[in-house]
């Protein structure tokens, strides 16, 4: 296996399942449901994150931004109130859209 670069290797007859029962033993074993789950949701809460910190401005806050000032300043009472009036609006245009 030494010196053939993997394309050369894969392209040899029946190496192909050595190849990737190889590639899961390099990796520590195939990922959990759960960790590629985890993975799929943050790689989606990142994007929508810098999205709005792009749209943020002083005169023009967005929600995310609200949402983690009333957090990092300890206005939990603020904070809860918010976190419900926008997770009714959600539910309502949910309902509205289906």
């Amino acid at each position: 296996m030494e010196g053939t670069s993997p394309r050369t290797l894969g392209q040899e007859e029946g190496k192909t399942e050595e190849i990737q029962r190889l590639a899961v033993r390099l990796r520590g074993g195939a990922p959990s449901a759960a960790t590629t789950d985890w993975f799929w949701i943050m790689v989606h809460a990142y994007r929508e994150l810098t999205i709005s910190l792009m749209l943020a401005r002083a005169s023009n806050r967005t929600a995310s931004v609200i949402i983690f000032d009333l957090w990092s300043n300890g206005s939990f009472q603020q904070l809860s109130p918010f976190g419900v009036v926008m997770f009714t609006i959600l539910i309502a245009l949910v309902s509205i859209a289906q």
